[in-house]
């Protein structure tokens, strides 16, 4: 794929963010402030809508074949691997053995097959964060069944696919006693945040030109969701981890046509960063660790 600067950008700014969270969350500080770094934990919403942002722009339906989900596969699966294998060390000789007990063969294999969103002991235990990497690869797997269809349809399919799966994270969350964390990084209580990712791409001509002419609703809208969003982490509402991905993602839409507006002016630093932001993804909890100890 060709590199497209603001969208390395875009990434770029959504590792900082994930990395500003995790470093926060082992420093010393007020409440209040590690609830303002807490939004930094949006950034992988970020990250959701540019990986279908990429599927959309990357998918070529004569060069659909079998070998299409190897091909995805092998995409993540090697930095993956090469994290089962740096944290498991981690733990064995640097972190005193206290992870260790996750590494069972079911959690490696299924972590192994992106499966992990699914399992509560191995979501987000045998690589750190690793919650998010299943519900990316996992998109890309179904993408194809939403691919061929036309726009219309395929964005009745994504809506209708995104109102089921947060009826049943809903469901299990309120009533069948899911635990919050769990729920929230559910690969069903995200997809409807990919679903935004395609209609973005589908609609990006437009919300090119919405931007272009209404400069200041656009934004301003953003500045409304984000608002909502704010809301709804500082008052910690039982019901906010059902919806608050829908806010931020909202906000994102508002925000991304200022950033390839102003393409030119992002930093090579930034665009290197969202380059390597899967490999930084991968090994940064690590790298904090080792420093803080």
């Amino acid at each position: 794929m060709e590199r497209v600067k603001w969208i390395d950008g875009a990434k770029g700014i959504a590792i900082l963010m994930v990395m500003s969270i995790h470093l926060m969350q082992y420093l010393p500080r007020p409440d209040w402030v590690f609830k303002i770094f807490f939004f930094g934990a949006m950034g992988v919403q970020l990250f959701f809508i540019m990986s279908a942002y990429c599927l959309c722009m990357t998918w070529r339906p004569e060069k659909f074949n079998r070998w299409y989900w190897w091909r995805k596969y092998r995409r993540f699966a090697p930095w993956y691997l090469f994290g089962v294998i740096l944290y498991a060390a981690y733990w064995l000789f640097i972190g005193k053995g206290e992870g260790i007990k996750y590494y069972t063969v079911s959690n490696i294999v299924v972590s192994m097959l992106f499966l992990n969103g699914f399992i509560a002991d191995a979501q987000n235990t045998i690589v750190p964060g690793g919650w998010s990497i299943s519900p990316i690869v996992l998109f890309a797997f179904i993408f194809p069944a939403f691919a061929f269809m036309c726009k219309t349809v395929r964005w009745v399919a994504l809506i209708v696919c995104s109102a089921f799966f947060s009826g049943i994270m809903a469901y299990g969350y309120l009533h069948l006693g899911w635990e919050r964390q769990f729920t929230y990084c559910h690969p069903l209580c995200q997809f409807g945040v990919f679903a935004i990712g395609v209609i973005v791409w589908d609609s990006r001509e437009a919300l090119l030109r919405l931007y272009d002419s209404k400069k200041v609703v656009m934004v301003g809208g953003g500045l409304i969701f984000f608002v909502l969003c704010v809301l709804a982490v500082f008052l910690n509402k039982k019901m906010a981890i059902l919806y608050r991905q829908y806010l931020i993602s909202l906000t994102y839409v508002s925000v991304l046509p200022l950033l390839q507006r102003c393409e030119s002016r992002i930093p090579s630093w930034l665009v290197w960063t969202g380059r390597h932001s899967y490999e930084l993804f991968i090994s940064h909890f690590a790298i904090i660790w080792i420093l803080l100890k």
